[in-house]
């Protein structure tokens, strides 16, 4: 029988962190959680304890977690007073790390501590929360600011790649190939360098994909950009539009904040030259940054030109090709009165392909958003070239009963030919289930591939060229019945009336904890051909192990893997390897990554039939300030340059962890725009040092400078017993000699002093009576029990 050993380590004068070691091997606890109250402490075996505002209804939170182990108790303090974050976290002897999570705030009055105790097979967790610390789902709050900040400093963040593929022991294709993000910014604006970089063949090439400057007012929340219009990867299959103009941005937030909680899905359609449509679905903060996006979908998120989210996977080819992250929840929505509009207007260089030749034109593009009521926002768009002209209108709503629908319609003109376009999007909940409906309409006519690429609908068309007509239509419906989630998917498509049908049946379900089996049934009705992939994959531990087979066009593949994501710690290691066999022989591949204080670095081989190719990618950031280099990771939106003073702080933003010092005492740490958020110092084991953290909010593409210097503490805690040999009740207010600050004594006659030396004598006041006790020598983080006389 497994046993547990608990460790109390004091941390700092806000929290006592308690570290749960077990001798357990893989796979020997196993943790659920059963809410009593609706109290918003979430547990999950990859993310730990996490505290969710919006589910908080109760100032009394507790929760059961079963443990296969024997009795214990096990105590988790937090120090009363200054509202601190409450963490907590297990660490297993064998090496896996839960990071640290924001489990609630503890208040100087209503409660100063969390109790946790192991009782046989449960663990219950209270924690008394202030009301005016959580936030309520009727509240509908947002964590978006009022006013930004904005300071001096520069980041230069890299994603580099190495390839060499290599065909009958030759050399084919030795390059670097990456892409480079600069930032500039100051109080007053920031200048923003993004572009790629190559060296193939001993030729450096650099392609500067935008560039622009911005004026910030922190007053009205407005924005004001010169610099680039627009512009696209140059390649052979796609059309460059460069320029140097100006795009305003204004926002008006008059019918108060809202609280955005987006959905957030893959829509593959995008990529694939056929109508199926494949939905991967996670729930997403609406804090979160970039690089969480693309830590939780594992791969890397950026920013379209339209402002939406795209992620980066790689084809069958080994070529880049781009998803779209689309939100599909009130996060469109504006409030009541709102109004929102973009602006541009420029001068344009158009090339095609690789081709020196260009053309300026002019270049303008806007929108216009309404939101007519808390329920109905509205979308008027307009583009305007050479030649060319564009008119949209759109509308996004909710309606009572959960019912989500979108629809626009836009019309076209270039030179005497009209085009027009719609599409209509709805989803609900359906018998316990979620539905939706998509049908898109687009009538065949000319298109300006400067504003239609980024939606990747027309790829591979010389620019101004004809676009066919195009009908498509998908409905879908998903369900979950036995712990098995159903899912029926039946698209229509047509183009230049040439009509093709599918439908899709996909299975998924989990008959144990650690196993998990899938399979999918293909028909496609125009070519009468049916296609069958099954697998099954197990969890052994933080580890992923799958099988999969695929059936179609009388050829059978077969694919085992297996998986360890990469973690956020500093130090933390992923990888993953893969081996295939199909009639045109086997495959494999290999990948491996680890994440340092200065960023990230993957390597990967791979064998194909025909060739064979290894991998280095190094992604990451350099920051300059006032407190000299910083490193991090990888910087998509807006950046803090967090100077601490010494090496291997734990720095978190929100209470995820997002990096750790360098042996110069700063790190770049990678945050959002707009929304406030709250970055902290964590306290050092062994330096018992106090907890530093700072709320704020900044503009796109900018960042600041922030000094939180780790300053060592002398604590201890202190049980105070009265000479009845009671522990002293809960609320008495002590006094520390020659300090002007005091604070109450918690449970069970506990509570931490801070900056207390031997010889300090403490006065403990309970009702009208009082006593005192006096500080013997003690180690820092001591936990002592003494007489109060």
């Amino acid at each position: 029988m497994a046993s547990y050993r608990p460790k109390i380590l004091k941390l700092s004068k806000f929290t006592s962190v308690l570290l749960l070691s077990t001798a357990l091997q893989s796979g020997m606890l196993r943790a659920e959680t059963q809410s009593i109250f609706n109290s918003g402490l979430v547990f999950s075996e990859e993310r730990g304890w996490v505290y969710e505002p919006s589910l908080a209804r109760s100032t009394v939170f507790e929760y059961a977690l079963l443990i296969n182990g024997e009795r214990t108790n096990v105590l988790i303090k937090g120090k009363n007073g200054n509202a601190p974050p409450l963490t907590a976290r297990l660490l297993k002897d064998n090496g896996i790390k839960l990071p640290w999570y924001v489990l609630g705030r503890v208040g100087p009055e209503r409660v100063d501590y969390m109790k946790v105790v192991v009782d046989h097979r449960q663990l219950t967790v209270k924690v008394f929360v202030p009301d005016e610390y959580y936030e309520a789902p009727h509240q509908n709050r947002s964590m978006r600011a009022d006013r930004f900040e904005a300071g001096y400093g520069a980041v230069l963040s890299y994603d580099l790649n190495y390839r060499n593929r290599r065909a009958d022991t030759q050399s084919v294709d030795d390059s670097i190939q990456g892409r480079l993000k600069g930032i500039f910014s100051t109080p007053f604006g920031t200048l923003v360098n993004t572009g790629r970089v190559s060296l193939l063949d001993g030729a450096l090439d650099y392609r500067r994909n935008e560039t622009y400057i911005e004026v910030f007012n922190p007053d009205k929340g407005r924005i004001f950009t010169f610099g680039d219009m627009q512009i696209t990867p140059n390649s052979d299959r796609r059309v460059q539009i460069a320029g140097v103009g100006v795009r305003t941005e204004m926002r008006f937030q008059q019918g108060g904040n809202r609280r955005t909680r987006p959905y957030v899905y893959f829509d593959r359609g995008l990529q694939r030259t056929d109508a199926e449509v494949v939905y991967d679905s996670l729930s997403l903060e609406d804090t979160w940054t970039l690089d969480d996006y693309s830590e939780a979908l594992g791969m890397p998120v950026t920013r379209a030109e339209d402002g939406g989210l795209v992620a980066r996977v790689t084809d069958e080819n080994g070529n880049d090709a781009y998803v779209a992250v689309s939100a599909a929840d009130n996060s469109r929505l504006l409030p009541e009165g709102a109004i929102e509009y973009q602006l541009q207007a420029g001068v344009a260089r158009r090339t095609i392909g690789n081709t020196e030749s260009y053309t300026n034109i002019p270049v303008f593009h806007g929108n216009l958003v309404f939101g007519l009521s808390d329920n109905l926002t509205t979308k008027f768009e307009g583009s305007f070239t050479q030649g060319y002209q564009n008119i949209g209108i759109g509308a996004y709503t909710i309606f009572g009963r959960g019912v989500i629908a979108n629809a626009d319609v836009s019309i076209s003109r270039f030179k005497r030919n009209l085009a027009a376009a719609g599409r209509v999007s709805m989803g609900t909940r359906i018998a316990n289930g979620n539905a939706s409906l998509n049908v898109t309409y687009r009538e065949k006519g000319y298109s300006d591939l400067g504003y239609a690429v980024q939606f990747n609908e027309i790829q591979g068309l010389s620019t101004l060229a004809e676009a066919p007509s195009r009908f498509e239509a998908y409905a879908n419906y998903s369900t979950t019945w036995n712990d098995y989630r159903y899912s029926f998917t039946a698209a229509s498509r047509s183009i230049n009336g040439e009509m093709a049908h599918r439908a899709n049946l996909n299975i998924s379900g989990s008959p144990s904890d650690r196993m998990n089996v899938f399979a999918s049934l293909r028909h496609d009705f125009s070519r009468n051909d049916t296609s069958l992939r099954a697998g099954v994959s197990f969890k052994l531990g933080g580890r992923s192990v799958s099988s999969t087979v695929r059936r179609a066009n009388d050829r059978t593949v077969s694919t085992a893997s297996i998986r360890q994501p990469l973690g956020r710690e500093i130090g933390d290691v992923g990888y993953s390897a893969m081996l295939s066999r199909s009639d045109s022989g086997i495959r494999g591949e290999a990948r491996a990554q680890v994440r340092t204080v200065a960023g990230t670095v993957e390597g990967s081989i791979a064998k194909r039939a025909s060739y064979s190719e290894q991998r280095l990618r190094l992604t990451g950031s350099i920051g300059a300030g006032a407190g000299g280099l910083y490193y991090g990771q990888y910087v998509h939106d807006s950046f803090a340059l967090v100077d601490t003073g010494r090496p291997n702080v734990r720095i978190t933003r929100s209470g995820i962890h997002v990096g750790s010092s360098s042996v110069l005492g700063g790190v770049v740490v990678p945050i959002g725009s707009f929304n406030r958020q709250r970055i902290s110092h964590e306290p050092i084991s062994g330096t018992f040092s106090e907890m530093s953290s700072r709320t704020l909010a900044v503009y796109p593409n900018s960042g600041l400078a922030l000094s939180m210097g780790v300053r060592e503490i002398s604590g201890l805690t202190i049980r105070f017993v009265s000479t009845s040999g009671k522990p002293v009740s809960r609320g008495a207010k002590i006094t520390v000699a020659g300090q002007s600050e005091t604070s109450v004594v918690g449970v069970d006659g506990e509570a931490w002093v801070n900056f207390a030396t031997p010889g300090t004598r403490i006065t403990v006041t309970e009702d009208r009576s009082a006593c005192a006790v006096e500080v013997p020598d003690f180690e820092p983080g001591a936990i002592l029990e003494l007489l109060c006389r």
